[in-house]
């Protein structure tokens, strides 16, 4: 991955002329626009409007070249925020118009962005409305292991210099406004996040950032004083397995039929609906994954929890009925790659993940929490490696939005080493 590391420092870009009053919170794909799924050139695009005095506007991406915008955004105003749009590499523009004026008037402002793979970016409306300017934000993807990375936003005219600590230590001194931080190595965990300066009170938040996770903490001007927005940019595996995962164990390499629990595995009960008493909303966090569904190959399978052994590999799934998560790693429906592992046979016959190379893009994937909360992916792309190649990084590195991997084994089997001579990963993202 070529992203830079969170603990350097952070350079953001000024586009020429004027520029972007705000951005983001609602965004339309429109007909003709980027496909839904992934591939391993894109990059990411967030935007936002963080100009306390600047009206809201309606903001156009394009394509550069194009006339047919990629996305719409509506009403955008200060203080919000778009989820990571995933782009192909290659040169946008960004277009803004007066809210609710026609898609074919000239724009009030326009930028140019330059998106590159692998990387992610925060393009922002920064600065009072007389002096607003575009500033493009590399986004950083990793973080030191066992570490969680942050910076600070000062958008807050209000309070035009703040002091920012985490924990008593301090993260930034003296910030003016508008000023972005540099990403800063910290202790992942709960930590006490307080802002001072100005003639008000302090303002205190108590904030978890997760070991792996990358993070942009915004000050914004509310009602009574500052707010704060924690932003998770990315997040990775609290650690990171080594190579592939043994999903293999031989009972397809004969003409052997199949095991009486081979067409019950794909029929266990799943939960759908939440616990009573217990609403699954939108906005919480997921739960750990309980089940698993992939209708276009029958699957349907309960899930076990799977950690690391001693030597950093990921351990298989005990029963091969069984599809198992890396309780180590991402929640299903959580920003970052979640993993799922599930053995492509047993020693007799099939098991859960035979027919997972069968998923063709655009297929579903159903993930379901304890607390009954469904996370519905797309499939990207199946990709099959050798066994001595396993794309570890592609499987398992940081990512700005919620993606899934599925992982068995594939290609020939091999009776001398007792495995299969390749891994099969499908690879798919969160729905809208």
């Amino acid at each position: 991955m070529t992203t830079r590391p969170p603990w350097s420092t952070c350079r953001s870009r000024s586009v020429r002329g004027s520029v972007l009053a705000a951005v983001v919170v609602l965004g339309v794909v429109l007909p003709g626009g980027s496909s839904a799924l992934a591939a391993p050139g894109d990059g990411y695009l967030r935007l936002a409007h963080l100009s306390p005095d600047t009206p809201a506007v309606d903001v156009y991406l394009y394509a550069a070249g194009r006339s047919t915008p990629r996305l719409v955004l509506k009403h955008v105003g200060y203080g919000t925020l778009s989820p990571y749009q995933r782009l192909r590499s290659g040169a946008y523009t960004v277009a803004m118009r007066p809210a609710d004026a026609a898609a074919s008037s000239p724009p009030v402002l326009s930028a140019s962005v330059r998106v590159h793979a692998r990387e992610a970016y925060t393009v922002a409306g920064l600065g009072p409305y007389k002096g607003i300017r575009l500033r493009v934000l590399e986004d950083a993807l990793t973080v030191p292991a066992g570490r969680a990375a942050l910076r600070v936003v000062q958008a807050s005219l209000k309070r035009p210099a703040v002091r920012v600590t985490a924990d008593g230590r301090t993260l930034a001194g003296d910030l003016r406004f508008p000023t972005v931080t540099a990403y800063r190595s910290i202790r992942a965990g709960a930590t006490t996040v307080r802002v001072t300066g100005g003639t008000g009170a302090p303002v205190t938040a108590r904030l978890t950032f997760p070991p792996g996770s990358v993070h942009t903490l915004v000050v914004l001007d509310g009602a009574s004083g500052p707010r704060l927005l924690d932003l998770r940019d990315a997040a990775t595996p609290r650690r990171t397995p080594r190579g592939g995962v043994d999903t293999g164990l031989g009972g397809l390499a004969g003409p052997v039929p199949p095991p009486r629990w081979a067409a019950s595995a794909r029929l266990i009960p799943l939960p759908v609906t939440p616990p009573a008493g217990r609403p699954a909303h939108r906005t919480e966090a997921y739960a750990d994954p309980v089940a698993l569904r992939i209708p276009a190959i029958g699957v349907r399978t309960a899930l076990e929890r799977l950690s690391t052994d001693a030597h950093g590999r990921l351990r298989p799934p005990r029963d091969p009925a069984r599809a198992g998560w890396f309780g180590d790693g991402i929640r299903p429906g959580a920003a970052g790659p979640a993993v799922i592992a599930g053995h492509v046979d047993s020693r007799t016959g099939p098991a859960v993940f035979t027919g997972l190379g069968a998923l063709r893009p655009g297929a579903r994937i159903l993930v379901t929490d304890a607390r009954g909360r469904v996370a519905v992916f797309t499939v990207d792309r199946v990709r099959s490696y050798p066994k001595t190649r396993f794309p570890s990084e592609d499987v398992y590195g940081a990512t700005p939005d919620p993606q899934l991997r599925l992982i068995t084994c594939g290609g020939a089997f091999d009776p001398a080493s007792g495995h299969y001579r390749r891994d099969l990963v499908v690879y798919a993202s969160l729905t809208p």
